[in-house]
């Protein structure tokens, strides 16, 4: 009870077993995309599939279980028995009968590997795409506990905050499927940890500390795009750590330049292919240069769009799975956002760093949720729309631990009432939320 890393993976680990077999194959968020993604990789294709040819093609059995799955509306997906839903997932792969694909995702192929691992042995054995995202989904959880598991480990404070946000059903879901998301979430938060770790300590900076430092943004530079502005946690170092000033400002531009130098090289190798796009109407370098064009006129987007979507950014970052129809009863939500403010506020001590330093950390967090919603509206949104589309709360997860270790806190420790409290809320939680995937998908 007194480690929350221990707390965090049991209730991870059961939640996350329970979610994998709950929903059904598919129906997590662009999964089938994905899955598209991880078959091809396991065929030794890691490039991207788009318009250029030679074209990519997936087993035709994958979009026709995604179809089957979501039916003629996906906002009322048919209802089927268990027994429907297992005859679903004995269907077979049929390898050679394909379809071609133009858009399976331009994420680089590193944050499937978790995934990986559990679809190529299954593709080999021959069995059918169902039973391919299944084994997908539990090396997928696998892989985000443990690297979780070892960051919270890591933390030099705020670890059953840190807990927690790994543990809202929006989180334990995405890691239980195949996405992108699991592994741009753990990654995200080994770095925060360890710049915090650097950034609370007193002698001159390690260099093992400065390595781990580097490693660890590396890795948020090979997984999903967009949260570069974390490395500005570097600049939390006290610069007498690094040596000086000009040593602190070098060590903040090489986690700069480990993040954003493979992301963007992915980024534009990716677009070699000519991906299709997303949405129609959507085109990059055209928004760019429409942003660009006026400024002002894409901060009062921003504004418009914050101000709008508020509400349903923290419903979609507590738990709204599949295409966003799965839903918690209300209350779930009002009790996260009460004891998320609680455990904020009495998870203590604190960081031990000064204000200029949680400055920093605060920064990283808002100018990366900045740069999360400029990626959005530069490749999911038709040039010029006057609010910014397609953001879920869960993009928010990944730079939400920098604002939480720039946070104060109160008292010396987490109460052992609070404790049992977040405890208490995540299971129940996790129940009402395989409640609501039967509701949607399952009949009686």
């Amino acid at each position: 009870m007194n480690d929350p890393a221990r707390v965090f993976a049991i209730l991870a680990g059961v939640a996350g077993l329970a979610l994998a077999f709950a929903m059904p194959p598919g129906a997590a968020p662009d999964e089938t995309r994905h899955l598209s993604r991880v078959v091809l990789m396991s065929e030794g294709s890691f490039g991207v599939p788009g318009l250029r040819p030679p074209r990519a093609s997936v087993p035709k059995s994958i979009p026709e279980l995604h179809r089957a799955i979501e039916g003629p509306d996906f906002r009322a997906p048919p209802r089927r028995t268990i027994g429907e839903l297992a005859a679903l997932a004995a269907t077979p792969l049929d390898p050679d009968r394909r379809v071609g694909i133009a858009n399976a995702g331009t994420y680089p192929p590193i944050v499937y590997v978790p995934q990986l691992v559990g679809v190529a042995p299954a593709r080999w054995l021959g069995l059918g795409p169902a039973m391919l995202i299944y084994a997908g989904r539990l090396t997928s959880l696998a892989a985000w506990i443990a690297l979780t598991w070892l960051a919270i480990r890591l933390a030099p404070a705020r670890r059953w905050t840190l807990a927690l946000l790994s543990l809202t059903p929006m989180a334990v879901a995405g890691a239980a499927s195949i996405s992108a998301d699991p592994a741009t979430n753990a990654a995200c938060l080994l770095f925060a940890v360890i710049a915090a770790r650097a950034a609370a300590g007193a002698d001159a900076l390690a260099t093992r500390e400065r390595n781990a430092l580097l490693g660890a943004a590396l890795l948020v530079g090979v997984v999903k795009p967009g949260y570069w502005p974390l490395a500005l946690a570097a600049l939390a170092i006290a610069p007498a750590r690094c040596g000086g000033r000009a040593r602190q400002l070098a060590l903040a531009a090489a986690a700069g330049a480990a993040m954003l130098v493979p992301s963007v090289g992915w980024l534009l190798l990716a677009q070699q292919s000519e991906p299709a796009p997303p949405i129609a109407g959507a085109d990059p370098v055209a928004q760019l240069r429409f942003v660009l064009g006026d400024p002002f006129g894409f901060a009062a987007i921003l504004g418009r769009t914050l101000w709008h979507g508020l509400p349903t950014y923290w419903t979609t970052f507590v738990g709204e799975l599949g295409p966003l129809i799965v839903k918690l009863p209300a209350v779930f939500y009002a009790l996260w956002a009460v004891l998320l403010a609680a455990v904020v506020a009495l998870d203590a001590p604190p960081l031990a760093i000064d204000r200029a330093a949680r400055g920093w950390l605060g920064a990283a967090f808002a100018l990366s949720i900045l740069a999360m919603f400029a990626m959005a509206y530069l490749g999911w949104n038709p040039v010029g729309d006057p609010a910014i589309q397609g953001v879920q709360g869960r993009y928010w997860a990944p730079a939400v631990p920098m604002l939480v270790l720039a946070s104060p806190a109160a008292g010396a420790a987490l109460p052992r009432a609070v404790q049992w409290t977040l405890i208490g809320v995540a299971g129940a939680s996790f129940a009402a939320t395989v409640g609501a995937i039967f509701a949607v998908y399952y009949l009686a």
